[in-house]
């Protein structure tokens, strides 16, 4: 019988009472009442056999992406969040040794690194913000930038894909390859594909499972960078950066089955990748401003006075 430590498990109530499951539901309070147990809920899950562990059923619903989208998200059973994360946080150090390293600046996104001070799972100091930062310097020395978009990443992640990166990276711990692929296919029921969406451990999952396609454009020399399901490649020509794009797509297909987002799929010039994709947090929010600004003026029946002004020319 394989079961998880308790330290693991204490590491994983601190991180759900500080920080919750998502960041998209409101926090489960059943954490708490797990915390004011804590010495029991650990004693009793340090015993459980981690790969005949029994999934509860869990909350599942659409919630607002953007203006007009949706995305399907998951908010776990707590025992069920607690055990997923205990069994990811065990195996992380082996996920994280065997993707792409940080210093490539390739991916950006959900880099393991576990900070014992704040109990946080992920790199805070590799992230979007580092991401825009990274594309900025990238952008200035070519002159078209492909930005491409996943569909459906995490709903569309198949079971084999997910046992297969996770044989290839974890290799001290086997038996919780097993009890992953198990838990989830509990969850999923009779459906081959999709990890549950709005939580660290499908993050790290999900980052693994994607690798290959970085390592594969990585080794073929293209410019680019990736955060989650986002990709940036950064090319001189037109025809440089369709036939880059041309090959993301065969790529992602051909190793995980995945498509691109025909809307979010773009070939930029330098400068219309500048205006408009890299937007810091303050032109967010004046952009979020100016949303709610126009939208008060349809609802008056004012026309809008104010024009668009650009950084650069198009």
């Amino acid at each position: 019988m394989t079961s998880l430590s308790p330290k693991t498990i204490e590491w994983a109530i601190e991180h759900l009472v500080r920080h919750s499951d998502t960041d998209i539901f409101p926090p489960a309070f059943e954490f708490q009442a797990i915390n004011h147990s804590r010495d029991e809920v650990v004693k009793w899950l340090s015993k459980q056999d981690i790969c005949q562990w029994k999934t509860r059923p869990f909350r599942r619903c659409l919630v607002p992406k953007q203006r007009y989208g949706f995305r399907l998200a998951t908010q776990l059973d707590p025992l069920d969040m607690l055990f997923y994360l205990s069994l990811i946080l065990e195996v992380g150090d082996e996920i994280e040794k065997a993707r792409l390293p940080a210093k490539e600046k390739v991916s950006f996104s959900n880099r393991f690194a576990l900070d014992n001070t704040d109990f946080l799972v992920f790199d805070r100091t590799t992230g979007y913000p580092e991401f825009q930062k990274h594309s900025e310097g990238l952008v200035k020395n070519h002159k078209f930038v492909v930005v491409a978009d996943i569909a459906d990443f995490y709903p569309r992640v198949y079971f084999h894909r997910i046992e297969g990166a996770l044989s290839v990276a974890i290799r001290t711990l086997p038996t919780h390859i097993k009890a992953i692929t198990l838990l989830i296919k509990g969850w999923n029921q009779n459906v081959s594909y999709g990890i549950p969406i709005g939580n660290n451990p499908s993050r790290l999952l999900a980052e693994v499972v994607i690798d290959d396609v970085d390592r594969i454009l990585f080794s073929e020399d293209i410019v680019f960078t990736r955060y989650v399901d986002d990709y940036r490649i950064f090319c001189n020509s037109r025809q440089e950066a369709y036939q880059c794009l041309t090959r993301l797509a065969n790529v992602l297909y051909e190793t995980n089955g995945l498509t691109l987002q025909p809307q979010k799929t773009k070939i930029l010039t330098a400068g219309e990748f500048v205006n408009g994709i890299l937007e810091t947090e303050e032109r967010k929010e004046i952009g979020a401003l100016a949303e709610g600004f126009e939208e008060i003026l349809d609802q008056l029946g004012i026309d809008n006075p104010y024009g668009l002004i650009r950084r650069f020319p198009e």
